[in-house]
């Protein structure tokens, strides 16, 4: 009788978690939820999404998150219509995406404009802002503001504009921060005529500045990181904990992948790995452990995609050599092939969890993939990345090219305060009989379980 029973609440039990226990989230407002701890391992099923597909479209891509709300913004080219594109996820009534679950707008549709976006949240207003490339003018330009429903205030401004004549070039490789009193600061390459290449940062100043055109002439400081041929590709900055700037960049007249950070206002420059390195790279900051520092770049010459992280003077590094403390400052690995993917550029972004491990989304012979560390998934084997015994990484593939070539050439990849992460990608091609990519998302489902509440 009494197993009868037993077997009887058993099946209740069950029935009560399929009918209300189980609930498939988003996380506030996530479409893609990339968990940091062990409860999720690399099997977990990504699903993806196709956010805008009218035209050609989610070329030189940018995903940022407001770390209050977790709202989830996207920048991105329409290369058809040649304008800057944006995105954001309303969950309903908006006008793309599955279901209309985002709000798709055009910012920018002046000339040929929106290449190598960067898009960031405001910390002090929530509001957000674009750092973009406008090819006909040659110039870095800037935009912020917000939406409300329908409607938007933003506001335009020209800050540093090449040559009208011959082929300088302003505003490549944009990379946006905000400081914590909300002034923005922006990375970008100057692609010079002469050859002699630089790379910059623009700090919003308010007056007195250097640069800036028109209403914005003055209110922008443009400070020159490092010169040379090719020097200033691909930069990636990011803040430490003290705000300080790091800034990962490549050196394409050496193939060399470069660093430099900001002590007291002025830059320094360092060499991490002198050649075959550095293509693509991208740079996070764990302020949340030490400002350890992490970079992820490609080696064009062995198609590898490749790891550095800073581990110091007290570390046992194998690249990045000082000459102050003759150590080697850097540890730097291989960690993926990433195949003779003709269809360049390479899609490669990285960021940090919250437990400190590094994250990077890549596209890799025409898929999406993901790596990250063994450790942070809860296994004791992987299947790429150094040897330590066994392979020390975790490479998986997200999504896979129907068509064979365009998926992943772009990938941005942000990761909220609770550790959940979006991945905006341009994604393969709606059919074989046309050339147009789409704006895509992919995203884990999250399982909450609701308690049980038994009365006695």
């Amino acid at each position: 009788m009494k197993k009868g029973i037993t077997l009887i609440i058993l099946i209740f039990v069950i029935l009560v978690l399929v009918t209300q226990g189980i609930h498939f989230v988003r996380g506030a407002n996530l479409p893609v939820n990339i968990l940091s701890d062990s409860t999720v391992n690399s099997s977990t099923r990504f699903f993806i999404e196709t956010v805008d597909s009218a035209n050609d479209t989610g070329q030189y891509i940018s995903v940022a998150i407001d770390q209050d709300s977790s709202d989830v913004y996207v920048s991105y080219y329409d290369n058809t219509e040649q304008n800057l594109r944006s995105a954001t996820y309303v969950g309903s009534g908006g006008n793309c995406g599955v279901d209309n679950s985002w709000k798709c707008r055009t910012m920018d549709q002046v000339g040929d404009v929106g290449k190598y976006t960067s898009i960031a949240v405001n910390p002090q207003n929530s509001h957000i802002g674009i750092a973009y490339h406008d090819y006909d003018e040659r110039a870095l330009q800037y935009t912020t503001g917000a939406c409300y429903g329908s409607s938007c205030l933003w506001s335009l401004s020209t800050i540093d504009t090449g040559s009208s004549l011959g082929n300088d070039y302003d505003g490549l490789y944009n990379s946006l921060v905000y400081q914590s009193d909300g002034r923005p600061a922006i990375a970008y390459y100057t692609s010079k005529l002469t050859g002699d290449d630089f790379l910059r940062v623009a700090t919003y100043v308010g007056s007195g500045g250097n640069c800036g055109q028109d209403s914005a002439a003055g209110k922008w400081d443009c400070q020159i990181v490092a010169s040379g041929n090719k020097v200033g590709k691909f930069a990636s900055l990011a803040l430490d904990s003290a705000e300080d700037r790091h800034i990962a960049y490549y050196d394409g007249g050496n193939d060399s992948l470069m660093y430099a950070n900001s002590i007291g206002g002025s830059y320094n420059s360092f060499e991490i790995l002198p050649k075959e390195a550095g293509q693509y790279a991208s740079l996070a900051v764990d302020t949340d452990h030490g400002d350890v520092r992490h970079i992820a770049h490609y080696d064009g010459t062995n198609n590898k995609l490749e790891y550095a992280k800073y581990v110091g003077s007290g570390g046992n590094g194998n690249c990045g050599f000082d000459s102050s403390s003759t150590k080697f400052l850097w540890q730097c690995d291989e960690i993926d092939d990433m195949g003779p993917d003709p269809y360049s550029p390479r899609g490669l972004d990285i960021a940090v969890d919250n437990a400190g491990y590094p994250i990077i989304v890549y596209g890799a012979n025409y898929t999406l993939k993901i790596a990250r560390p063994v450790a942070a998934l809860g296994l004791l084997v992987g299947n790429c990345g150094p040897v330590d015994l066994f392979y020390t990484w975790q490479c998986d593939t997200i999504a896979q090219s129907r068509v064979g070539q365009g998926q992943a050439n772009y990938v941005s990849l942000a990761v909220n305060s609770a550790g959940l992460g979006t991945i905006a990608y341009y994604g393969d091609f709606s059919s074989s009989s046309n050339n147009n990519g789409d704006m895509k998302i992919a995203y884990q489902q999250l399982h909450l379980y609701l308690p049980l509440v038994t009365k006695k």
